[in-house]
């Protein structure tokens, strides 16, 4: 399921459904004569087959590709044609990976900078253009953070709601565009408009070219004074760390805002092997520019907010291009540990929900690296090893470790010991279950108690220790 090969079979169960309906003399759809009239030879071109043979996560960056710098009609108009057809692909595919990929690492970016922010007082955030209410899912059942979301795609809303612990419908003031909000003015402690602003029309031409700025204006009216504002954007937007700040200055010169410059740069990854950047805007509200008040838009804005390089290629550009380039376009890693300048944050976990992703995650963590390296991770990630959630030392075979190398051992023992405090307190059931080899304790007349690796003799049920005695001082 999801590749290529799936599809294909997918496809031609529709397209046999399609000629059914033309049997029967049903009245076919627009999109279903598209289908009919199409032809295998367009899978290279990029045709309507090519897309119907996409995985889900394919088929919503192809759908990101037609929509970008449209504009809140073209959208709309985009996302509700063919019964709605792509507005329901794109929420399909939005939260596909949604862990490993781009948006998911930038949604814990958001959460990072989004802590660091005035400590645990209780605020209320609001999550524009905010795709399958990422945020709102991500703070599920926190104490402090509420949130609010607002989309144009209301099939989007409805996934979303539908991943919630608490399954949620879409309330009548959630479906809206990013330039006109129906929060109440002043109404909100946090702005959040994360991998978004470049969907925005942004021209000289009439009063439709301007939602950019009006898109400014909103964030700076829904927000109280002193609230902050937050904003993310692909890196390949800005050529150069000079156009970022030009267009950071824009926007804090004219909408009411100042900078944090310590939260504002590009956000790169911890991890330099699998790495992840993108740009990052926080600001603080300092005075309203909306209204009467918001910013004239002369030429001096328009070339301060327009970014430096199109995200996306021209939808003819796009359609010339084979499908197998899109095909290509997998989803990347893990990532919960940003720099900003000389600033680090860090992503943590504080709901139920992030917790699952966390202990999900897990799993993928012990599959992809050997044992030293695992641990080595653990150790750069949390502050000590009482901090390493269970799962990530519990689900480590006795069996994995009896094949490491003495150094490998020492780490995970040290783990284990420092972890729980002493001998006594190691879940040695829980460590050794379905194994061949086990962990034990015993106890030494001169050093005390230790642990020690053991062979289960599943006839007899005995254990026999080897190599060499943990202690704990």
């Amino acid at each position: 399921k999801g590749l290529i090969e799936h599809g294909i079979a997918d496809y031609a169960v529709r397209k046999e459904r399609v000629v059914k309906g033309v049997i029967d003399g049903r009245p076919l759809t627009a999109f279903e004569k598209e289908i009919l009239k199409d032809d295998y030879s367009k899978v290279k071109a990029g045709g309507i087959i090519s897309y119907e043979t996409m995985s889900p996560r394919q088929q919503a960056l192809w759908i990101l590709s037609h929509i970008a710098g449209k504009g809140q009609e073209a959208i709309k108009a985009y996302l509700s044609a063919n019964d709605g057809k792509f507005g329901r692909d794109f929420a399909r595919g939005y939260v596909e990976d949604e862990d490993t990929s781009y948006s998911g690492n930038t949604a814990r970016l958001v959460k990072s900078i989004v802590d660091t922010l005035d400590g645990k007082k209780k605020k209320k955030l609001i999550d524009i253009a905010c795709g399958c209410r990422t945020l709102e899912r991500m703070y599920e059942g926190d104490r402090y953070i509420s949130v609010s979301s607002v989309d144009i795609n209301q099939a989007a809303l409805e996934v979303g709601g539908s991943f919630m612990k608490s399954p949620k419908t879409i309330l009548p003031n959630e479906v809206g565009s990013m330039d006109s909000l129906s929060a109440e003015t002043a109404s909100k402690d946090i702005a959040i408009l994360s991998l978004a602003l470049d969907m925005s029309r942004h021209t000289r031409n009439g009063a439709a070219g301007r939602e950019r700025a009006n898109t400014l204006s909103e964030m700076n009216r829904v927000l109280k004074v002193g609230g902050n504002a937050i904003l993310t954007f692909q890196e390949k937007l800005f050529d150069s760390a000079e156009r970022f700040n030009n267009f950071s200055q824009t926007v804090s010169k004219n909408f009411g805002f100042s900078l944090q410059p310590e939260l504002t740069g590009i956000a790169v990854s911890t991890e330099a092997s699998k790495e992840y950047r993108g740009w990052l805007l926080t600001l603080t509200k300092e005075k309203d520019a909306y209204g009467e008040s918001a910013p004239k838009f002369t030429d001096e804005l328009y070339l301060g907010l327009k970014f430096s390089k199109v995200r996306h290629e021209s939808s003819q550009s796009i359609k010339e291009k084979k499908s197998a380039q899109l095909a290509e376009r997998k989803s990347g890693s893990y990532h919960d540990s940003f720099v900003i300048g000389e600033k680090s944050v860090q992503f943590k976990a504080t709901t139920i929900t992030q917790l699952e992703v966390e202990a999900e995650r897990s799993k993928v963590l012990l599959i992809e690296k050997c044992l030293e390296e695992r641990i080595k991770e653990l150790q750069t990630r949390y502050s000590s090893y009482k901090d390493i959630p269970d799962e990530y030392l519990l689900s480590i075979s006795p069996q994995e470790v009896s094949k490491e190398t003495q150094q490998a051992r020492d780490l995970y023992f040290r783990a284990l010991l420092e972890k729980y405090g002493n001998v006594e307190k190691v879940p040695l059931d829980e460590i050794s279950k379905e194994s061949d080899v086990v962990l034990i304790r015993g106890h030494h007349a001169k050093y005390g108690a230790y642990l020690a690796l053991a062979k289960l003799d599943s006839r007899t049920g005995k254990k026999n220790g080897y190599g060499a005695r943990y202690f704990f001082e």
